[in-house]
């Protein structure tokens, strides 16, 4: 298998998108994305409810969980509209495992592919997930 063991704290803060269109409902997913043996699987960690109708969300998320496993490629933090059909993506940014274990903290200003940009910060902690424990996968809807 190809990820990397993670086993500590994972703080995900997302303050908020700008320029999306006017009429967005936009909400957050974000994914663990594990190796497995044939190909990849992308967990569910973190969700946001959605911002209706504005093209800048103020999500204020800042959650933590905790990660315990060997096979994590990388966290995937996906946009969505609610208001353009079957929950429309809006763009993803993905943060590699391997390089947040090196540098601890990623983060900045990524622009979505459907318009607009997102401020993310990813921050992970090594050592024992403690009292946040392993993260579940949770259920996508709201």
């Amino acid at each position: 298998m190809g990820g990397f063991a993670m086993k500590g704290k994972l703080t995900v803060k997302i303050p908020e998108a700008r320029g999306l269109a006017d009429d967005a409902d936009a909400y957050l997913r974000v994914y663990v994305v594990e190796d497995k043996l044939i190909g990849s699987e992308d967990r569910l960690a973190i969700k946001c409810k959605a911002e209706k109708n504005t093209g800048n969300p103020q999500w204020g998320l800042e959650e933590t969980k905790g990660l315990r496993g060997d096979d994590y490629l990388t966290i995937k933090v996906v946009v969505k509209n609610k208001s353009w059909g079957p929950d429309k993506a809006l763009g993803s940014v993905e943060f590699s495992c391997e390089e947040l274990i090196e540098k601890n903290s990623m983060g900045g200003t990524f622009p979505l592919e459907e318009g607009g940009e997102i401020d993310i910060t990813i921050e992970y902690e090594p050592g024992s997930a403690g009292l946040f424990g392993e993260f579940e996968s949770t259920s996508d809807s709201d």
